[in-house]
């Protein structure tokens, strides 16, 4: 089962270096194997073979590095489906990725190879419902829907904003925690990903996740996705993972 679709790890308001693209990627051109794959604007930027590269870093509890004191961690959405009402995915094919779906949904694969979430973006919905949602898991190329979906990155949304999620794909009510979006401007310090050069402060999403002993916080710029992750345990900070490369 995925138990969560990041690490547990803690924010502090630290300076961490990111960057920016373009607004949201492109469509995929397609091959003879694969036709395109359409983007879907969101909080995180939706288009298959889109790959980020984060520098990971954890803390013992005395505040000291924890040696190897860097690693680092991969995300990429590679690939997804057309979703034809609430509980059909359909592999897109030159025969069908013209046709209208639902939603599309993507492949979230956190540090791992074949296995990961399955989000989509509910644009259409009603404001207060509006965001980032994960609908079931994959492995080995076989999806799996939960029996309802999880709203899991509010947006676009109000500062203050607060709902339950629950990462676990068993479904576990002890696994349940608190988002709140803590700004919708909170400024992030950011550098080109691509050739590290002098950047400047970007507005981002800053979300926190409550858990049962811990606080996360997340930022996220709506041009690239998220760029910074500090997790706190017991009043400390634990780990933390700042975007090294993002790719399109």
């Amino acid at each position: 089962a995925m138990r969560s679709l990041l690490p547990t790890v803690l924010l502090a308001g630290l300076l961490f270096l990111a960057g920016c693209t373009a607004l949201y990627a492109p469509a995929s051109m397609g091959t003879p194997q694969n036709p395109p794959f359409p983007a879907t604007p969101s909080i995180l930027p939706l288009a298959t073979g889109n790959s980020w590269t984060y520098s990971f870093t954890a803390y013992d509890s005395l505040g000291n590095t924890i040696v190897p004191s860097r690693v680092d961690l991969a995300l990429a959405l590679p690939g997804g489906y057309g979703l034809v009402g609430d509980t059909q995915l359909v592999t897109l094919t030159w025969q069908n990725y013209g046709d209208t779906f639902a939603a599309y949904v993507y492949k979230y694969e956190w540090d791992n190879r074949d296995s990961g979430a399955l989000v989509v973006h509910r644009g259409a919905y009603s404001l207060d419902k509006r965001g980032l949602y994960v609908i079931g898991w994959y492995r080995d190329n076989e999806p799996h829907l939960f029996s309802s979906e999880k709203l899991w990155l509010a947006y676009p949304a109000d500062s203050g904003k607060t709902w339950q999620f629950n990462p676990d794909s068993a479904d576990d009510s002890a696994s349940v925690v608190t988002m709140e979006i803590l700004s919708t401007h909170a400024a992030f310090f950011a550098a080109d990903p691509q050739t590290m050069t002098a950047g400047s402060f970007v507005e981002c999403y800053l979300y926190k996740e409550t858990g049962a002993d811990y606080q996360s916080y997340y930022y996220y710029n709506h041009d690239i996705g998220c760029v910074g992750y500090l997790n706190y345990s017991g009043g400390k900070l634990r780990e933390s993972y700042v975007l090294k490369q993002f790719k399109e």
